[in-house]
């Protein structure tokens, strides 16, 4: 193996490939990033079992690849990276010295890596699934910012740690929930019927390397998800497990509602969250026609109320909930210059919706006595 080439370039698709290796991965071989020199392109890959990233540099003018002699090695990914990344010049040079020695040469250095050979790094099968169909870069990254907050971090029920993407007569569902919060955004896309459960770390990794208005191809099995864009494929295996109906979490009927400016209370939230009992800040709205006033406190530090300028129309209500849950939602609706929240009753699920009707939050109130 022997080959030259510009040292940003190579460095940039490195870097995103290695997003794929985790610190804690189930195989030492995964710590590494495996380089596949070809008699005209180079491939990346790089895994940890459940997320691999494979990358394909062929030559052109920018890159100004030059292979000399194929080859294959894994090296481990911290190094080459950190070498790579603080060595002087334009163009970087990699040779493969008896099958294990790796000699990564710039104008000024020359730095020898142990590798593994290429046959002790796992089998990653890349085959394309059948099922296909489009999203933009700005989809993928609006489902990311919008859903993927309201996930749990909870292993004990693994489905819940990842986003739910279903697909009904060209309608995509989007719904992230940790059983006390809910997003839920919608898509028209030209797509098959499909219903699966992806891992948060998935779209974002996607969502980080993806730049503006590019066209990604998804392809789906009931095994794993594909992510096609330029010169990357980024591979995930899905969640197993039934995701629970979120059709009937969220109601259809309500008998309050408040319109108000999205940053008159996204502040006043922000306020009151300054006391906290217990880590958690709970925050109370007492909403009639005359008055809507917004409170909170903490029997160790204090108290606070602050009357809103807003719009309530039904019955009086008195409504309790987490502010932290509240703010996550107002930002996941995206500068939404006004919102609305729908309630059914003080104890049951409301919604906080702006003007996009394809866009949910859904926050569960906390219960005081």
């Amino acid at each position: 193996m022997n080959f030259k080439i510009n040292k940003n370039i190579f460095l940039r698709y490195l870097t995103i490939t290695g997003k794929a290796i985790s610190h804690f991965s189930p195989l030492p071989a995964f710590s590494g990033i495996k380089i596949d020199v070809d008699v005209d392109k180079i491939t990346l890959t790089a895994s940890d079992s459940d997320i691999s990233i494979k990358t394909v540099i062929n030559k052109d003018e920018k890159n100004q690849l030059e292979i000399e002699k194929t080859g294959c090695i894994v090296l481990e990914a911290k190094y080459i990276l950190e070498f790579i990344r603080k060595t002087e010049g334009k163009e970087i040079q990699l040779i493969l010295n008896n099958d294990t020695v790796c000699n990564i040469i710039s104008p000024k250095s020359n730095f020898r890596l142990n590798g593994i050979r290429e046959f002790e790094y796992p089998t990653i099968d890349f085959t394309t699934p059948e099922n296909k169909f489009t999203l933009s870069a700005n989809d993928i990254k609006d489902i990311t910012a919008q859903t993927v907050y309201a996930t749990s971090d909870n292993e004990a029920r693994p489905v819940l740690t990842g986003v739910h993407l279903s697909c009904n007569n060209n309608e995509l569902s989007c719904v992230a929930t940790d059983s006390y919060r809910l997003s839920k955004k919608v898509l028209n896309v030209n797509a098959f019927n499909f219903s699966l459960t992806i891992p948060t770390k998935t779209l974002k990794e996607v969502s980080a390397i993806l730049e503006e208005n590019e066209k990604v191809e998804v392809f789906v099995s009931d095994k794993k998800i594909q992510f096609k864009f330029d010169d990357f494929l980024i591979q995930s295996r899905l969640i197993d497990g039934v995701y629970p109906n979120f059709h009937r979490l969220i109601p259809t009927q309500f008998n309050h509602e408040l319109t108000i400016n999205t940053n008159e209370i996204k502040n006043a939230i922000g306020r009151a969250s300054l006391l906290k009992t217990d880590g958690i800040s709970i925050i109370k709205l007492d909403l009639n026609e005359n008055i809507i006033e917004l409170s909170s406190k903490s029997l160790e530090i204090g108290s606070t109320e602050e009357k809103l300028d807003a719009v309530f129309k039904g019955d009086d209500l008195i409504i309790t909930f987490n502010g932290k849950y509240v703010e996550d939602a107002l930002k996941a609706l995206q500068a939404e210059e006004e919102v609305t929240f729908k309630f059914t009753n003080d104890m049951g699920a409301f919604l906080i919706l702006g003007k996009n009707e394809n866009l949910i939050q859904l926050i569960v109130p906390i219960k005081t006595y």
